[in-house]
């Protein structure tokens, strides 16, 4: 329903993201995905650990670079399924994460040429280098995205409340503000953002 809401053929005859690389800030990559998407993924690295390995063991970085780049495979499609990905491990295993992190990951995404950064992260202490980063990069035509949060509150989670941020709320298949979404009057945009079809860590 998603897809067929966003006029994904009236996108895609505009662009599939060809000429777009797109870094994934996040839980990593599946291993599966890891071999599929081998010719599109340019760069990864763990932050976390300073290694290579973005083995994905809880999930969400690997739904949410399926919805973002999947070019069919499994019968999931995702809105750019020619960009370039870049996957930056910086949320562990258990959902945990910081801000120094975000920003090791934001130095890195620009360092190896993102021109969209997905941050899958948020939480209510902010940080003047990040923000800093964030409006540094977003001069350059970078552009950061960042979920709203989950809280089902009216506060933006950081780094989604940063004035550079397009900051994403989520609403159901019947249009409807999603129960847990934060919302607030400083958001940007409202996408779908339940039943959507991704490629899972546990099929």
């Amino acid at each position: 329903w998603h897809l067929n809401y966003m006029n994904i053929d009236g996108l895609w005859g505009y662009s599939r993201g060809e000429n777009q690389v797109i870094a994934f800030i996040d839980t990593g990559i599946s291993e599966e995905l890891q071999v599929e998407f081998s010719d599109r993924i340019i760069y990864s690295y763990n932050v976390i650990e300073k290694s290579e390995d973005v083995n994905d063991y809880h999930g969400h970085g690997t739904e949410m670079i399926s919805v973002a780049c999947s070019d069919g495979y499994l019968g999931v499609y995702g809105i750019a399924p020619k960009s370039d990905i870049i996957v930056i491990k910086a949320v562990s295993d258990e959902g945990k994460t910081n801000n120094d992190y975000l920003y090791e990951a934001l130095l890195i995404a620009e360092e190896k040429g993102a021109t969209i950064v997905n941050v899958s992260l948020g939480g209510f202490k902010s940080d003047e280098r990040v923000i800093e980063k964030i409006s540094s990069m977003t001069e350059k035509n970078i552009t950061i995205v960042s979920a709203s949060g989950d809280y089902g509150n009216k506060d933006l989670l950081f780094p989604a409340s940063c004035e550079d941020v397009v900051s994403v709320e989520a609403f159901n298949s019947e249009v409807e503000v999603w129960e847990y979404s934060n919302i607030s009057e400083k958001s940007i945009v409202r996408m779908p953002g339940t039943e959507i079809e991704v490629i899972t860590i546990d099929r």
